[in-house]
């Protein structure tokens, strides 16, 4: 082989070749496979020994490579690391350096695992010949400087804030006349003849509490911001009229018609109920209640809002957010005194098309941009109400709530007293001492005259067999609520107690059904005519159990057990509404179901006690029973 050294005259060539060959080129060695060390550091002219006073260990490479790599690669004093090399002879040297690099390369690895090896030895003959460590001599060493750390605050979560914690608790047993609060330049006299004309005398005990804060805070001229009210309260107790009279007062000598207060709920039903009271208490008044809904077209309700602006709007969160992302005329936010948000934990829980933010974000636009206008221009009074109100303060900071001044909550209970180290309620059961924990414990509370049963079923195969015993038993042929967990369980227990009565009681019930797959006319179509007598036992679903007001409903029965304690509290408070009495019942199959009854009606504020019962059907009525199964059975069959 022969290869270019110093000693090699790359200009020795013939004539012909020389006249052939083109001009030198310059070949360089890798020196990015120098600096990872794949080629030996004495193939480097960086560290060339000769420039080097300290010698430099070199691996050991086969004789022959080594010896050549350094007989070709050793430089001369003007240490340059190029190499003219004949053009002739330039694949030669290249191959060089490729045998060159890959040796380098299995010379590293062989050196690694020899060291590895050494150490392993090392370590084995220490573990069986132990020597005592040297401490190595510690000379000026310091720790390295560490970052600061916060001190972890002994608090884990954050604490609610006082507001939250410390309500105002209303007495269940408060009344108070309403001419009283006409003495006491609160009501007009217009208002108090209209609510005797309505056959209310004395107001609720949520409206003792509410109503009279709210009419204060109409009368005050600060343009201070006004606090915000929350009210928690079960289901029956007037919460419709602890918001509608102080508005309808508030509002009733307005001079120009605007948009001054907006009512949001979260179904047409309550919409339509909510409006007829409003409409009730407006009456002898010049103020427009209007409702927006869903099955109207939607220009037609934006013609009939530019056309006649309401003073008060009451809708569902998705219509008004149809409104507002459309910018229909008329409808404005710039006058709003009052925000009522109906049914607020259920709202809350649900998106609406993002109708928390949407309205948020339309309330801060239409803040007044001049200084003065600003100063002299209060920001709307949020009044939320709900016979679950959440106390999630994450939820409620979804609605923008006004902390300064520091907002008012109210809940419809009894106060808790210590006494000896027992906590309890004058007519409740005892609870925990601490004062938040009561007070997330009553976050729930029942109707006064609501008493509560409950019948534990040996055999799911007898359930509406008992169900119709317990029809029997209590005289429940009217003004009668069954719920069940679906529209299907609806329309065969509609159709199931009907045969049985046919089969064996012949008590000519009354019965139908009311869940979601009906139309919603007719839906309407059977709440009235449950309402006015006409049907006596109405099997239903979820759909009802929340804002529908029938003041005759006697009694709840709860065939399917609810999801939840905020499903039993809107269940069972249709009945013992307005200060009436009312039933609740509760069938329950199994020690499982039985469970988890205990846990929804556990840490619920209650007068008193569930009451347990057995119904054992009679033997007697086993074959009526099995006619009635079987013909269901072939009617469900034969659709």
């Amino acid at each position: 082989m022969f290869l270019a050294t110093k000693r090699f005259d790359p200009n020795f060539t013939s004539q012909r070749e020389e006249d052939d060959q083109p001009e030198p080129k310059k070949v360089k060695l890798d020196k990015e496979l120098i600096k990872k060390d794949v080629v030996p550091s004495s193939l480097s002219s960086e560290n060339n020994p000769a420039k080097s006073n300290t010698p430099i260990e070199t691996n050991s490479l086969d004789s022959s490579h080594v010896s050549s790599s350094k007989s070709v690669l050793e430089e001369s004093d003007d240490s340059e690391s190029e190499y003219e090399v004949d053009p002739k002879y330039s694949a030669v040297f290249k191959r060089f350096q490729d045998i060159a690099s890959k040796a380098a390369k299995n010379n590293v690895r062989t050196s690694r695992l020899a060291d590895q090896e050494a150490i392993s030895k090392d370590s084995e003959n220490n573990q069986e010949e132990p020597d005592e460590e040297e401490i190595p001599e510690v000379n000026e060493l310091v720790p390295l400087p560490q970052i600061a750390r916060k001190k972890e605050s002994s608090k884990k979560h954050k604490e609610p804030p006082k507001w939250i914690t410390e309500p105002i608790i209303i007495p269940l047993n408060a009344s108070k006349p309403f001419a009283e609060y006409e003495k006491e330049h609160l009501l007009s006299a217009r208002m108090v003849k209209v609510l005797q004309s309505l056959n209310y005398e004395s107001a609720f005990a949520v409206q003792t509490g509410v109503c009279p804060v709210l009419l204060k805070d109409s009368q005050s001229i600060a343009p201070d911001p006004l606090p915000d009210v929350l009210v928690n309260a079960y289901t029956g107790s007037g919460k419709t009229l602890a918001y509608g009279i102080p508005i309808v007062e508030a509002l009733s000598k307005r001079v120009v018609p605007r948009i001054r207060a907006l009512i949001l709920l979260p179904t047409r039903p309550l919409i339509q109920q909510v409006r007829n009271v409003l409409e009730s208490l407006a009456k002898g008044t010049s103020l427009r209640v209007m409702i927006c809904r869903t099955d109207r077209p939607f220009k037609e309700e934006q013609a009939l809002i530019s056309s006649h602006t309401p003073d008060i709007l009451i809708t569902t969160p998705g219509r008004l957010v149809d409104h507002i992302r459309n910018n229909t005329q008329g409808f404005s936010l710039n006058h709003l005194q009052y925000l009522v948000v109906d049914e607020a934990d259920r709202l809350l829980n649900q998106s609406f098309q993002e109708w928390v933010s949407v309205l948020v974000n339309a309330l801060e636009a239409a803040k007044p941009k001049e200084s003065l206008a600003k100063v002299w221009n209060r920001p709307p009074q949020k009044l939320i109400f709900s016979a679950t109100l959440t106390r999630d303060p994450g939820k409620l900071a979804a609605l923008n709530i006004t902390t300064t001044p520091t907002p008012r909550i109210f809940v419809l209970g009894e106060e808790p007293v210590v006494n000896n180290g027992h906590t309890n309620t004058t007519s409740g059961p005892s609870v925990h001492e601490d004062r938040q924990r009561i007070m997330m414990d009553y976050e729930f509370s029942l109707p006064e005259k609501l008493q509560e049963h409950h019948i534990q079923v040996k055999s799911a195969s007898n359930k509406p067999l008992v169900l119709l015993q317990l029809l029997i038993n209590h005289s429940l042929h009217s003004d009668t609520l069954i719920f069940v967990k679906s529209n299907q369980a609806a329309a065969r227990l509609a159709r199931l107690i009907q045969l049985i009565d046919e089969e064996l009681f012949h008590l000519n019930l009354s019965v139908e059904r009311c869940s979601g797959e009906l139309e919603l006319s007719q839906r309407r179509k059977m709440l009235k005519k449950f309402a006015d007598g006409e049907i006596g036992i109405l099997v239903c679903t979820d759909l009802i159990a929340r804002g529908i007001d029938i003041a005759s409903v006697k009694a709840v029965i709860n065939y399917d057990l609810p999801v939840g304690k905020r499903e039993y509290v809107h269940r069972v408070g249709r009945t013992a509404r307005a200060g009436n009495s009312g039933a609740a019942w509760n069938l329950t199959v199994g020690s499982g179901e039985r469970k988890f009854f205990n846990s929804i009606t556990t840490s619920i504020f209650r007068t008193g006690e569930i009451e347990s019962e057995v119904i054992k059907p009679s033997p007697d009525h086993n074959d009526g029973y099995q006619k009635a199964l079987s013909r269901l059975e072939q009617e469900v069959f034969a659709k």
